[in-house]
């Protein structure tokens, strides 16, 4: 009996050793993921890492990230919190991490699902910033992100930011459902997927109300071999609103998407904003649709281009200075860009009013260019190729012209002393117009529908077939004659004698 309880006892504490060592391990291997996560924080150009500590124990560590956003971003958040909380300063926030590692980094707590670790995450905003806003930032605010390592290679951030309703500054009330959902990602933070939902948010003052309504955002995003985050991001918002004084804005079911695909050296970009219904006004269109790419992009002049705008970042200047900077670094990479001959595009310029639906697309693809072109811009636009389509309804394009034409105000000619009906009258001459632009060639009437194509070659425009003049392209050739008639100073041809004369 003795025997069978020292082998208990031995099993136990060889139990208990085994346990923690592989909890001393797993925090090893949990201090390297948080100095990489420290890491690829500090190459943010829009972060400044103000201080950072990691404390390691055998069943737990602590780990604090004091950054302070800067530049464009930085200057966007101190606005918003200033108007949420009526103080302004430099946004510098801490994150904190409570980490438990080992085989069953939950054991204490009844959990026994294994994991390397689970690291709960809270934020604290400095200075009375954080007192403000204490369902995220205060001393009880829950772990707004609790991360679980899962293996060597992967692990998953599940978020849940708590809902605010107050009142802020100069009598506006925000109504916030908070956000939660997971974000899958790689140790070494080179593949991220985001699948996050917000319910949805509500501003509403004494003038108007602004209303964001469930919130999604899915993605699968890769770093590519030159640096670059390949993959797709799809983002959809249930309903956008805003009404106050001169104002009244409403869409519905609204959807973004991109995507970036690479073929060797080479980059492709997708962009689709859509739009089920939308309402500005008082006038209501819908569907919408906007889809834009860019192809055959030169991947690492893309990545130079990118560098230097974080390096232009983490210099903090002045708005003036990087405007400057970035017409600059614009001019620098613009060359070499275009000589690898790279192609935009408006894929589908489409919506639907009640008058009737327009749809457009345009292309433009660099075909030419050298050092002449990128000294002289008329001439790089003889190396360009261009293509335009245009279809609408003619009820439609009626109506948009007597819009347009009746804002103008009263009417040329008008007898002195009347009041000329200024609908009828812009009607009329958005009429005249469309006729005018139909008779000329520029437009093609096809029952109800007007129709247009542009091809731009070699500096030369032709419109439905037809050469047109522009100021900065070459001069279109005369129109052939459709009889050939000879030339003005050849001799006449002799006198012919009929037989019986």
């Amino acid at each position: 009996m003795k025997r069978v309880v020292a082998v208990v006892i031995a099993l136990l504490v060889l139990a208990a050793g085994a346990f923690a060592w592989a909890s001393r391990q797993a925090g090893l291997e949990v201090a390297d993921a948080i100095a990489r996560q420290q890491t690829f924080l500090g190459r943010q150009p829009w972060l400044r890492i103000a201080a950072q500590t990691y404390e390691r124990g055998l069943f737990s560590s602590t780990a604090t990230t004091t950054v302070e956003v800067r530049g464009p971003y930085g200057e966007l958040l101190a606005g918003v919190l200033a108007r949420a909380t009526g103080s302004r300063g430099p946004v510098r926030l801490t994150q904190l991490l409570d980490i438990r590692h080992g085989p069953l980094p939950n054991w204490r707590r009844g959990d026994f699902a294994p994991a390397r670790a689970v690291i709960e995450t809270r934020l604290r905003l400095e200075g009375d910033l954080g007192e403000r806003l204490p369902e995220l930032f205060g001393a009880d605010a829950p772990a707004l992100v609790v991360t679980e390592l899962v293996d060597a290679d992967d692990g998953v951030a599940h978020l849940r930011v708590p809902a605010i309703a107050r009142e802020l500054s100069g009598g506006v009330r925000l109504a916030w459902q908070g956000l939660h959902g997971d974000i899958r990602f790689a140790r070494s933070y080179d593949r991220m997927q985001p699948d996050l939902t917000m319910p949805g948010l509500e501003l509403q003052g004494k003038d108007g109300k602004a209303t964001l309504g469930a919130m999604s955002l899915k993605g699968d995003l890769r770093l590519g071999s030159h640096g670059l985050w390949l993959g797709t991001a799809d983002a959809r918002l249930a309903e956008l609103s805003a009404t106050g004084p001169g104002l009244a804005l409403r869409a519905t079911a609204g959807s973004y998407r991109t995507g970036v695909d690479a073929a060797g050296d080479f980059l492709d970009l997708k962009t689709d904003m859509a739009a089920q219904g939308v309402e500005f006004q008082g006038e209501k269109a819908g569907p919408f649709r906007l889809a834009m790419s860019a192809r055959h992009l030169h991947g690492p002049t893309v990545k130079a281009l990118r560098d230097a705008a974080e390096a232009l970042q983490a210099r903090n200047p002045t708005p003036r200075e990087e405007a400057l900077e970035q017409i600059a670094l614009t001019r620098r990479f613009f060359g070499d860009l275009m000589r690898r001959q790279p192609e935009f595009r408006v894929d589908d310029l489409s919506f639907r009013m009640p008058a009737g639906d327009l749809r457009l697309t345009l292309s433009l693809r660099v075909v030419r260019y050298d050092d002449e072109a990128g000294a002289n811009p008329f001439s790089a636009l003889e190396g360009i190729e261009g293509d335009l389509d245009l279809d609408l309804a003619e009820p439609l394009a009626l109506a948009l012209g007597e819009k347009a034409l009746a804002r103008r105000g009263a009417w040329p000619g008008a007898a002195a002393g009347e009041a000329p009906d200024a609908a009828a009258a812009a009607r009329s001459a958005a009429s005249d117009q469309i006729n005018a632009l139909v008779l000329q060639g520029h437009l093609v009437r096809d029952g109800e529908r007007l129709k247009a194509a542009a091809r731009w070659r070699d500096g030369a425009l032709k419109v439905n077939g037809f050469p047109v003049a522009v100021p900065f392209g070459r001069p279109p050739e005369p129109a052939r004659p459709a009889i050939e008639l000879p030339p003005p100073d050849l001799p006449p041809p002799p006198p012919r004698t009929l037989p019986g004369r």
